[in-house]
């Protein structure tokens, strides 16, 4: 949660890297209609945005009527905003 207060945050894969986070662990996975796969360990997620940086993101961040499987590409990138507009 240190380094994804938010919920949502793009950082470089080499500060994961180097504070233990190893990317051939993880306990699910999740494509989206535009093929982007996401990477969960639990509640906690990533999306490679290229080579050198990730997306965070937080399983439980969708809005409180959402589903998981029907906004995982779109409400992962907005459900903070979403959350804290009200």
């Amino acid at each position: 949660m240190e380094l994804n207060p938010h919920g949502k945050v793009t950082i470089f894969k080499n500060e994961l890297s180097e504070r233990g986070f190893n990317f051939d662990y993880f306990t699910n996975t999740y494509e989206t209609s535009e093929k982007k796969i996401y990477h969960y360990c639990y509640d906690m997620g990533y999306l490679e945005i290229n080579d050198k940086k990730v997306l965070l993101v937080i399983k439980g961040n969708f809005p409180k009527y959402a589903s998981t499987k029907k906004y995982a590409g779109q409400a992962l990138q907005t459900a903070y905003l979403n959350d804290n507009e009200a």
